[in-house]
Order: structure tokens, then C-alpha cells, then sequence
């Protein structure tokens, strides 16, 4: 059942995904003889914490996705790189919310 393959699906992430990225990290790091002096425990709550922050990563991206499919290209865009932000300029009096393209139900 769903309880008894959780565990083992859990193991396989560290395993498979988070275990070589960080052999990989310390790989690269004496090939480009780098001193990184990283507490073990710094480390340890990064390599426990690499779930949840991909996780949360994931759920953002969702509801990006979910709300560009709503409203269209209008919400898209990266306002803090845009010129006038830049420049310190105040943009004209705009909308933050786009039109839906759809009704909500």
C-alpha cells in the first residue's frame, strides 16, 4: 500500500537525487581546490531540508503556471528588472490584475 512504499520512495530521493548532488558539490570543490570549511550540521539540515525547499519550489511554479493560464501573458514579466524600475521612474497608473481570460467557475 501507499504507507508501506512512502518510506522507500523517500529513501530513493536522498539516494538517487540529493545524495550525488552533494558528492558532487564536494567533487568540484577539490578539483577546483576550493576551501569550503561547511559545518557538518550545516550540511546534514541542507541534505534533510532538499524535499520540502523542492517542494515549495514546485507549488510556486504551479501556481505561476496556473495563473498565466487564468489571466494570460498580462501577470507575466519580472517588474523589478523592467527600465523604469531601474531608473527609479514611477510607471502610469496601471492595473496590477489583468482581465481573466476564462470565468472562474
Amino acid at each position: 500500500g501507499f504507507w508501506f512504499g512512502a518510506p522507500f520512495g523517500l529513501i530513493f530521493f536522498y539516494v538517487v537525487v540529493v545524495l550525488p548532488a552533494f558528492m558532487m558539490d564536494a567533487l568540484v570543490a577539490q578539483i577546483l581546490a576550493l576551501d569550503e570549511n561547511v559545518n557538518p550540521v550545516r550540511n546534514l539540515l541542507h541534505f534533510i531540508s532538499a524535499q520540502p525547499v523542492l517542494w515549495m519550489y514546485n507549488i510556486c511554479e504551479f501556481y505561476s503556471i496556473v495563473k498565466v493560464a487564468i489571466y494570460g501573458k498580462a501577470v507575466c514579466g519580472h517588474k523589478a528588472s523592467e527600465k523604469h524600475a531601474l531608473a527609479g521612474k514611477k510607471e502610469a497608473d496601471k492595473d496590477d490584475l489583468a482581465e481573466p481570460l476564462v470565468t472562474p467557475v
